[in-house]
């Protein structure tokens, strides 16, 4: 959070601080699910050959983070979890 509040020069105005920590979170958790739905699940068309997200995304992402986060949503407690989370 420290890092997110020193990016967007975050003082602390508990207003700014919520709208802009919120928009994060949202774009976070959306970049997560456009990961899962193109590389995970195959449930979105990603296009022909595309190079695997520890490539694109170089800078932060690396292969052994991207082989754990595969892990993680291949497990079955995980997929369970999610389910439900999907139907409430």
């Amino acid at each position: 959070m420290e890092d997110t509040k020193r990016e967007f020069q975050i003082d602390d105005n508990e207003e700014k601080k919520s709208i802009v920590l919120s928009a994060c979170d949202k774009r976070w958790r959306d970049f997560k699910t456009r990961l899962v739905s193109g590389w995970i699940t195959r449930t979105r068309y990603v296009g022909k050959n595309p190079r695997p997200p520890y490539e694109t995304y170089s800078s932060f992402l690396t292969k052994e983070i991207w082989e754990e986060f595969v892990k993680q949503h291949e497990d079955e407690k995980f997929k369970e979890k999610s389910e439900k989370a999907r139907a409430s």
